[in-house]
């Protein structure tokens, strides 16, 4: 706990002490008792007033920090309260019970079990060696107060230990989910939010497993994976048949305090991920969006009713922020996609591709590959819009697109360069290699169908192309394109529906079969 919190829950002892206190030091001016009597109340309550404050404003704050006061303050307040009983004031040994009472419970409240036990046994201690002259404290005898304070202390202090324990344990789940919050809102990475929901479970919960599953199709992906003290690459488990699944497709939490035996009244069988070791143990909250599912946040352990209802209620509510953090990271990832995109073409735009281009000229360098690039027009393609609108022309533009991506591999870059001109890299291809790509797009085009507005087909476009090679003919990037550029146009004035390659870029028959896109 906090200083704050600690002062707060040691305030009642406080304000005790010092009533008992304030009390004793107005004994001190009463004319009945002796002269030195009356000097000793006012000392003890001038000196104990003083104490009180100094231990509630300076002590406690510095006591985390010199552990050995732990076990020194118990020791000398026991001494301080055996002395106030046997010398002070009649009344203080009349409430001598409630004496011990509010410091144990001071005691125990701010050190911990063992060091309340020290402060009872010292004062007990004390009192029974030294009480000599006294009958009775606090209406008891003294071997009566000897064998019943014991007693009372240990209720006293396994009580408010447990208590202790109870909201340390509710004020740590408290700021994790607080730390989950605040961290998780500030996240627009998913690998980010997987990360710090990592960090959060092995804060709050003692579990052996965790994972976090996302849904895929008939699959969940086990994204992040630990098991017995390492992670595990990412994972699938079906949906059906698995407690993962069962927790998404319904849509609800689920805890397992005996395992497989609890997991078989629902139908599942446990199945091992991670180790090859069955948990005794199992929970799981839905992450949801909108209503529905979309994958879960599963902790287990390898002893049998490890966890409780209020651990399945921490685990909900880190899957409720997590779903939130990882709806606004795809959120964010979609924005961030659709700005480095052509809002028609879905190829990259005029800016992205650039900005892509610098990067994998420095890769090719650095790994002496070469580079092509082929810069292509449509030809006469103001046609399309005069004639046919430019709905039409639009689709001329997506229909080529398509054909493009449809025959590079997913490594290599297209992009619109503007209105109806594309940029295309090819990484690791020489001018003959591109050459080909080249050819084989041109080949292509002309099976591509496009509709008009009434539904009836018009003539597939024709494009124009040029080509040129990173570092054979140059090496710096705008002159690159400049060079592709350039042969673009001397294509067009050659007749259009042409390539314009390299000098050396020859055409091998292999090389112009059409070639799959592999898959993302």
């Amino acid at each position: 706990m906090s200083t704050d919190e600690l002062r707060l829950l040691i305030l009642p002892v406080i304000l005790i002490s010092e009533g008992l206190l304030i009390l004793c030091l107005m004994t001190g001016f009463d004319p009945s008792l002796n002269a030195q009597q009356r000097i000793f109340n006012v000392l003890l309550g001038v000196l104990g007033s003083i104490y009180s404050l100094v231990f509630y404003f300076w002590i406690i704050p510095v006591t985390p920090y010199f552990k050995s006061l732990r076990w020194l303050l118990p020791i000398f307040n026991g001494v301080a309260v055996s002395t106030t009983v046997l010398l002070g004031p009649v009344y203080i040994q009349e409430f001598a019970l409630l004496v011990l009472i509010t410091f144990t419970l001071g005691t125990t409240i701010l050190f911990g079990r063992l060091p309340g036990y020290t402060f009872i046994l010292t004062s007990t201690l004390l009192l029974s060696i030294f009480s000599g002259h006294l009958t009775q404290l606090g209406g008891l005898t003294v071997w009566g107060w000897v064998l019943s304070v014991p007693i009372l202390g240990i209720i006293i202090i396994e009580t408010v230990s447990r208590m202790v324990n109870i909201i340390n344990h509710h004020l740590r789940r408290m700021r994790t989910l607080n730390d989950v919050a605040s961290s998780l809102s500030s996240s627009i990475e998913i690998s980010e939010v997987f990360e710090m929901m990592s960090t959060a479970i092995q804060s709050a919960l003692q579990a052996d497993t965790y994972y976090i599953g996302v849904k895929q199709n008939d699959d969940i992906r086990l994204e992040l994976l630990y098991d017995g003290g390492e992670f595990f690459p990412p994972t699938h488990v079906p949906i059906h048949d698995s407690l993962s699944g069962y927790v998404v497709r319904n849509n609800r939490s689920i805890l397992l305090r005996h395992g497989a035996a609890d997991a078989k009244k629902i139908g599942i069988e446990l199945k091992t991920v991670g180790k090859a070791r069955l948990s005794q143990s199992w929970m799981g909250a839905p992450m949801e969006h909108d209503g529905e599912a979309f994958g879960v946040v599963a902790v287990a352990s390898y002893t049998d009713s490890a966890f409780t209802q209020r651990d399945l209620e921490l685990l909900e509510n880190i899957a409720q922020q997590a779903s939130m953090a990882i709806d606004n990271a795809r959120h964010h990832s979609q924005v961030e996609q659709q700005s480095r995109l052509d809002s028609l073409t879905g190829t990259l735009n005029h800016y992205t591709f650039l900005s892509e281009l610098g990067g994998l000229l420095q890769t090719a360098c650095s790994l002496r590959q070469p580079v092509s690039i082929i810069m292509l027009d449509i030809d006469h393609f103001k046609q399309y819009n005069d004639q046919f609108g430019h709905l039409v022309g639009d689709r001329v533009l997506t229909s080529l697109a398509q054909c493009i991506l449809s025959n590079i591999k997913s490594t290599d870059l297209v992009g619109r360069w503007g209105g109806e001109e594309f940029i295309i890299a090819l990484p690791n291809a020489h001018g003959s290699q591109a050459n080909a790509v080249a050819h084989r797009l041109r080949n292509s085009l002309r099976a591509v169908q496009v509709l008009d507005r009434t539904g009836q087909p018009v003539a597939p476009p024709t494009i124009s192309q040029g080509i040129s090679t990173f570092p054979e003919e140059t090496q710096e990037m705008y002159a690159l394109i400049d060079l592709a550029d350039k042969r673009l146009y001397h294509a067009k004035e050659n007749g259009r529906d042409q390539v314009a390659a390299p000098p050396h870029a020859h055409i091998h028959t292999t090389e112009i079969a059409p070639k799959q896109r592999p898959s993302h």
